[in-house]
């Protein structure tokens, strides 16, 4: 039977350095990748091996010195940052370890954040966030402030947050790191249900219980994918 996923990201020879002379860090040194449409990919290495610097430039957050990034089948290396920014909206949805909430927001606030940058009116936002709060079970909280909340409620937070703009790809930094071992369960499951309804999800992650949650597991060492 034929596979019908296709090639969602393709990484061709993608290098990535920080600094200048002898304090050059060379984060990744040829990086060669590919991720197909519904798939689920932990990326495990040791610190410092380059898995958050991929991370960052598969959401375009850094550009690669070197190589080329295809989503879909088209070139980003080359987009201008507006054009980059719009990509990032429609298409990814970040989720962080620390959650990267703004205290002084309430949960409904937090989660509309990136819909207010799309021009949609107040109507329209508030069934979105409404929807996605009842979908992760912490509606009772929408009026509550991130500091109120529980490290599992803020994940929820963070993960309705990257949903909000229903991005295609969910690209994931340690995203059960501060959590304990019974609510990271929930949040992993939770990723499997957003992969079953046909989410790319790419998760950074140094714990193979994580990694078990996933569809394929890329190894990456100083900086190239093994």
């Amino acid at each position: 039977m034929e596979d019908k996923l296709t090639e969602k990201i393709v990484l061709r020879n993608i290098k990535k350095s920080f600094g200048t002379g002898d304090r050059t860090v060379h984060a990744l040194q040829g990086v060669n990748l590919s991720i197909k449409e519904g798939e689920m990919v932990a990326v495990m290495g040791k610190s410092g091996s380059g898995k958050s610097t991929l991370l960052n430039v598969l959401g375009c957050l850094v550009q690669a010195d070197e190589g080329e990034y295809l989503f879909e089948g088209s070139l980003i290396n080359g987009m201008r940052q507006k054009q980059l920014s719009a990509f990032r909206s429609r298409k990814i949805g970040f989720i962080l370890q620390y959650y990267a909430l703004l205290d002084d927001r309430t949960v409904f606030q937090n989660v509309a954040l990136p819909l207010q940058y799309g021009r949609k009116n107040k109507d329209d936002i508030a069934a979105r966030v409404e929807g996605l709060l009842r979908q992760l079970e912490i509606y009772d909280k929408r009026n509550n402030h991130p500091y109120e909340l529980s490290g599992g409620q803020c994940q929820r937070t963070a993960i309705a947050r990257a949903l909000a703009n229903n991005p295609d790809v969910i690209l994931a930094d340690e995203p059960t790191g501060s959590l304990d071992s019974r609510t990271e369960a929930t949040i992993m499951e939770m990723f499997q249900q957003m992969n079953r309804a046909g989410k790319t999800i790419i998760i950074v992650t140094h714990d193979k219980s994580v990694s078990d949650y996933c569809n394929r597991v890329v190894v990456i060492k100083d900086g190239l994918v093994q």
